[in-house]
């Protein structure tokens, strides 16, 4: 995919956002009244939510973040009445927040800090999660990049429930991972 025909990203800041053109197809394939979870939130996701929300007023965004002033600057910058970013000491809190087991997110933007916190997360909403879409996913697996998948951790975890789709073409890499139906889990 070429990352210069994204729609509504500035070209300076392509380089560093590689997660956006995988963000912005999964956003696509959403329908207007989508709940979506953004964890860690910056002008690399939060642009394209943004403007999610602004063209889908009956869905929910909601950003987590755990740094008080970059969630204070990026919540001035983004916020709007259906996407509202909340402010966490640590992410071990999503689950307080979150997990009532009624809610059903159809995306969850995955670029927490620190980075074990992201696999914390993904376990907190794995059962909720239609999509996830995880931002520099081999931080901790070196190997992924050079077996083309095969024996990472990321598939041997979650290829029973998602199918796992690793984008390595641009650096970071960039994880898609999209719940089985409940035919192919049961087969």
């Amino acid at each position: 995919m070429d990352n210069k025909k994204e729609k509504n990203i500035p070209s300076q800041a392509v380089g560093y956002y590689t997660h956006r053109p995988f963000l912005q197809r999964e956003l696509d394939k959403l329908g207007p009244d989508s709940l979506v979870i953004e964890l860690g939130v910056g002008d690399g996701s939060s642009l394209l939510l943004h403007e999610f929300a602004k063209k889908n007023p009956n869905c929910k965004v909601m950003g987590f973040e755990t740094n008080p002033d970059w969630h204070e600057s990026q919540k001035q910058k983004y916020q709007l009445d259906n996407y509202i970013f909340y402010l966490l000491s640590d992410y071990s809190e999503l689950g307080n927040i979150l997990t009532d087991g009624t809610d059903v997110y159809d995306l969850v933007f995955v670029d927490n800090a620190p980075w074990i916190s992201r696999i914390q997360c993904i376990g907190t909403l794995e059962s909720q999660t239609s999509v996830f879409v995880v931002h520099d996913y081999d931080y901790f697996n070196s190997g992924c990049l050079e077996t083309g998948f095969e024996g990472c951790f990321w598939k041997s975890g979650y290829s029973d429930n998602f199918t796992i789709d690793g984008n390595f073409d641009n650096l970071p890499p960039t994880l898609v991972m999209t719940k089985r139906d409940q035919k192919e889990t049961d087969e």
